[in-house]
């Protein structure tokens, strides 16, 4: 079942991957890179702090949205109850 939902959660990756010409199966092989990724956290390194900054605090994209109140849907779905 764990195997079953790798592959799931995956697939995506590899097909996107497999479409533009990469190796398909490269996205299934992730032992080296958590391997190296564990022993930067076991050292006490800050393996996700660039990672934050680039993508989240450094990042210039921005949306703005404006919610309005619908001053008339409780009315409606009183009227539809």
């Amino acid at each position: 079942m764990h195997r079953t939902f790798l592959l799931a959660t995956t697939a995506p990756t590899t097909t996107l991957q497999w479409v533009y010409d990469r190796d398909a199966l490269a996205g299934l092989r992730f032992d080296a890179p958590l391997k190296s990724l564990k022993a930067k956290l076991e050292k006490g390194e800050p393996v996700f702090a660039s990672l934050v900054q680039k993508m989240l605090l450094d990042n210039k994209h921005r949306i703005s949205v404006e919610m309005v109140p619908d001053t008339e849907l409780e009315a409606r779905q009183v009227h539809v109850q």
